[in-house]
């Protein structure tokens, strides 16, 4: 059996396979340009959520820390996450060291950069951070 290939010779067949590679070349960036913004867009967490923490001493039952992610908020010009974290002692602790501390961070829906920190505690003034 006889193997034939085309001519390649010929200068129809090799425009043909010069369009053939450039439309392939073409419609896989396309593709993969879309399946890679849509990995980037799809972040593990969303608006609503929320996540408690039994805070221990050791074996001591401490208190409870939450975090939080509210819903996306504009600060100058910017859309932002805004993610809350509270931490609260239990009444047995309070006795120790009474904490109760709310930090809230704002970073850009990219998350590529923080916006804003602020920290209230029940020992110390309010803190916040632009940055």
């Amino acid at each position: 059996m006889k193997t034939v290939f085309p001519d390649t010779d010929n200068s129809n067949t090799k425009v043909l396979l010069c369009i053939t590679f450039i439309i392939t070349a073409i419609l896989t960036i396309f593709i993969l340009n879309e399946n890679i913004q849509a990995a980037e867009k799809d972040f593990p967490f969303y608006p609503g959520e929320k996540l408690t923490f039994q805070l221990k001493w050791t074996v001591v039952p401490a208190g409870e820390g939450i975090l939080e992610i509210l819903p996306i908020e504009t600060i100058k010009g910017v859309k932002t996450y805004h993610f809350v974290l509270t931490a609260k002692s239990n009444s047995f602790i309070d006795y120790i060291y009474k904490v109760r501390d709310r930090i809230d961070a704002y970073t850009d829906i990219e998350i590529l950069t923080q916006s804003c920190i602020k920290k209230n505690s029940a020992k110390g003034k309010p803190k916040e951070r632009w940055l």
